[in-house]
């Protein structure tokens, strides 16, 4: 499973507490966006490779750790 950069986890807790009707989407976007651009910003910097190559790793990235969620979930 892919662990939480830290402080996402606090916002994305956060943005749960406020939540209304329809929040529950709004929040799997705001953590696809927010782990994305964590994924992209925490590049290994020994690593060659494009910038899109680098979005198409954190989009995986993403698929991943939304799968991964919507399994702990069903559970």
């Amino acid at each position: 499973m892919l662990a939480l950069p830290r402080g996402l986890e606090k916002k994305i807790s956060d943005l749960k507490k406020i939540k209304g009707k329809g929040w529950d989407r709004e929040l799997e976007k705001a953590t696809d966006i927010m782990l994305a651009e964590s994924l992209l910003l925490s590049a290994n910097p020994n690593q060659e490779r494009t910038e899109e190559q680098a979005i198409e790793e954190a989009s995986k990235a993403v698929k991943a750790y939304r799968s991964s969620r919507k399994k702990s979930k069903s559970v």
